[in-house]
């Protein structure tokens, strides 16, 4: 499935998309499973959740990491 509007490449094409754009619907979905686990009490703890479980990457970019939701949910 692509997230990229078909008329802006024809039909089947795919592009690169990253940034805010493409990383919201990968952390919304995470906070919906953090949700479901004994530690998704408030936004507030689901944020906390996420954030305190991201894998670090090294980069020259103000990043805040990659989501992990192996960890997340499953890990305290």
């Amino acid at each position: 499935m692509s997230t990229f509007p078909r008329s802006s490449l024809g039909a089947d094409q795919y592009t690169l998309m990253s940034a805010t754009s493409m990383a919201a619907p990968f952390v919304a979905g995470l906070a919906g499973l953090v949700w479901t686990a004994p530690w998704g009490t408030s936004n507030t703890a689901v944020r906390d959740r996420i954030q305190s479980t991201v894998d670090p990457i090294v980069t020259d970019q103000p990043i805040g990491g990659r989501i992990n939701a192996a960890r997340a949910v499953g890990a305290r």
